[in-house]
């Protein structure tokens, strides 16, 4: 019995050394800003703004993005403001692109076309 538990308490202690290793070299969390509207297009006038990364949604533009003192930050911007944001970033020079959005899952295709003749079956 004695023998036994001498051999689970090394197999915890083992796992616990690793768990400890591993947090050790593992990097911290980066802290992301988020930044109002207003905020994002005032830094993007001022300069400070080094790249950005704009998704467009339905009726707002997720930009996420590094300010050029490194800190990493992410924005909403509506899309139908008086002020469009993209014709800032560019006039302002910031470094941007935009991923394609990426198309509907198959199923909601494949769904679309039962549905009738499940509906009538």
């Amino acid at each position: 019995m004695d023998r036994a538990l001498k051999n689970i308490a090394i197999y915890v202690l083992i796992v616990l050394i690793a768990l400890f290793a591993i947090k050790l070299t593992s990097a911290p969390p980066e802290e992301v800003k988020e930044l109002s509207f207003p905020q994002l297009y005032s830094k993007v006038q001022q300069g400070q703004v080094e790249k950005a990364s704009v998704e467009i949604d339905d009726l707002v533009y997720n930009i996420s993005g590094t300010l050029k003192s490194g800190e990493k930050f992410t924005a909403n911007a509506p899309k139908d403001s008086q002020v469009d944001i993209i014709k800032a970033m560019q006039e302002a020079g910031v470094d941007y692109d935009t991923p394609p959005v990426p198309p509907p899952p198959w199923w909601t295709s494949l769904f679309s076309t039962l549905l009738p003749i499940i509906i009538l079956i």
